[in-house]
């Protein structure tokens, strides 16, 4: 979280700095360091929050705490096909109430999804990821539920159980966005392939 006032500062700042960081360490993070240094010649100290995400499976000082501690059977359960677990699910389109949405159990606000997690003998890791994931011609993230349900449940580590947690909160939610996207191309799911492909020619 960022103050208006302050962004626009830092991001010229920072934007002047990773050229020369880059020149000295050419190398995954030069640019998160160009960030660090570009905020302290401003002055801008930094709070640092680690319980609200979780990225690494296998790290710790994240908000994987909140993970471990929730019941196995509801690190998936309801998820599917474009549909999240019940536990972290969440419907905008409808007003905000503790009687539509009673409070599950706490979880992080953020998953960051840059590692590999295989769970239920399918993963997702950001290398993989398709170049055509959102165009017309791409297919959509496969995701099997129940197995990775089944994985969560039978897991017999806490790594397994955690990579379950980011498979049944990631690619059902990455999968809505792909029918999402395609939809928006088409009046009706029978002219839905047809349609996108005229759309991406006029581009």
């Amino acid at each position: 979280v960022i103050h208006a006032r302050d962004a626009v500062p830092l991001a010229k700042a920072w934007l002047r700095a990773v050229p020369d960081v880059h020149a000295q360490y050419p190398y995954l993070l030069a640019e998160m360091y160009g960030y660090s240094m570009a905020a302290a010649n401003l002055s801008l100290p930094h709070a640092q929050v680690h319980h609200l995400m979780v990225s690494n499976a296998q790290a710790g000082g994240e908000g994987w705490d909140w993970v471990d501690s929730v019941p196995r059977e509801q690190i998936c359960g309801g998820a599917a096909d474009s549909t999240p677990p019940l536990a972290t699910r969440f419907d905008p389109s409808l007003p905000f109430s503790n009687d539509i949405h009673p409070p599950g159990p706490a979880a992080p606000a953020v998953v960051h999804f840059c590692q590999r997690y295989p769970a239920g003998g399918q993963k997702f890791g950001k290398h993989s990821v398709p170049h055509n994931a959102f165009s017309c011609d791409g297919g959509v993230f496969a995701f099997d539920a129940g197995k990775a349900a089944a994985a969560a449940i039978g897991a017999g580590s806490r790594e397994a159980v955690r990579n379950a947690y980011v498979l049944c909160n990631v690619l059902p939610r990455l999968q809505a966005a792909q029918l999402a996207y395609k939809r928006a191309r088409s009046a009706d799911d029978e002219g839905l392939v047809v349609v996108c492909k005229l759309c991406d020619r006029k581009k």
